[in-house]
């Protein structure tokens, strides 16, 4: 495990790299970001087994190489190799990725941003977005955490996460920490760039949501967020109701 490197390519945003970046970044890993823009994309696309990146790359100590496209497919294998899933169970680990699916529906919902072409109507999506369809989601999350509080403020409650740390080269104990509450950590991000700090997450509409994510953010991943996730290249302009990237 401490001879494998991995590297993932993707541009300097956010989007489809974040919550990869995050599960390589809290695990330990030993990796690095290649960064793509418009021309250099357009120099591998045809290389890449779907034409579009996050690509992450598996270097193995004897030079040979792996890669693994899809955004959900690399943060799965990640979780995999570092022990962030509740177990080895197939049941455990199932259950662990319905959680990330239905987080990912919300983050399937600002995609369709994008498809408004008027500011009137993205404000009007936006708007439904912020008052319904995503605390709609979160509150099954929030019951989940609610009936499992008295495990734990995290989603699988007091089984801690062994986690293999490339970086220091020794097993190291993640307390309670596993793939479902990265991913909630990610998204809890991207709502309060978008939509306002605490308009969605907070002590009233999801109180149980906003302590896991306020300790994710004082912990190793807060480290992450603050110092090494954003790169310049995305800003979200609230006023317009877009996300403005720079590919170059």
């Amino acid at each position: 495990m401490t001879d494998v490197a991995y590297e993932l390519v993707y541009y300097r945003f956010f989007s489809a790299g974040d919550v990869a970046r995050l599960v390589l970044d809290y695990a330990g890993a030993n990796y690095k970001n290649v960064f793509v823009n418009r021309e250099s994309m357009d120099a591998i696309k045809a290389d890449q087994r779907f034409g579009k990146v996050p690509r992450l790359t598996i270097k193995a100590a004897d030079g040979s190489e792996k890669h693994l496209w899809e955004s959900r497919a690399i943060q799965e294998y990640i979780a995999d190799v570092f022990n962030l899933f509740p177990s080895s169970d197939p049941f455990d680990r199932a259950d662990s990725i319905a959680f990330v699916c239905s987080l990912y529906e919300i983050f399937d919902m600002f995609q369709a941003i994008w498809l408004y072409p008027s500011l009137d109507a993205r404000r009007m999506f936006w708007t439904r977005l912020k008052n319904e369809r995503v605390l709609q989601t979160l509150r099954h999350h929030e019951k989940h955490l609610a009936i499992n509080s008295a495990s734990g403020m995290f989603y699988h409650g007091t089984r801690y996460t062994t986690c293999t740390s490339v970086v220091v080269g020794m097993r190291a104990h993640f307390p309670q920490i596993h793939l479902p509450d990265l991913v909630l950590y990610a998204l809890w991000l991207r709502l309060e760039t978008m939509f306002g700090q605490g308009s969605i997450v907070n002590e009233v509409n999801t109180p149980q949501i906003s302590k896991l994510v306020q300790a994710c953010d004082a912990g190793k991943p807060g480290e992450w967020a603050k110092e090494r996730r954003d790169f310049g290249a995305a800003k979200w302009n609230m006023e317009e109701i877009k996300w403005e990237l720079d590919y170059s």
